[in-house]
């Protein structure tokens, strides 16, 4: 089971949007209470927000990963200074 993540309209809270580490949480557990699921095959960043360190999101993802949430994670257009992008 895959499902990606974005940096959604912030709307009238600053933390639900963006890459940072509080809406990828938040993003992360709304899927899987979405898929019924109690981890994802593939997690997957879909847009980079210009603004979040490269290093905070994918400690962010890897934090999940250790978690048992995700299994893989990817990133659809990864910026300079991602590892392996």
């Amino acid at each position: 089971m895959a499902t990606k993540y974005s940096n959604a309209a912030a709307g009238n809270d600053p933390n639900a949007g963006g890459n940072q580490r509080k809406n990828m949480v938040q993003a992360c557990e709304a899927s899987l209470q979405r898929l019924q699921t109690d981890y994802i095959d593939l997690y997957w960043m879909h847009i980079w927000d210009q603004i979040t360190a490269a290093r905070r999101s994918d400690a962010c993802i890897r934090r999940s990963r250790r978690q048992g949430k995700v299994l893989y994670i990817g990133v659809s257009t990864p910026r300079r200074g991602w590892p392996g992008g």
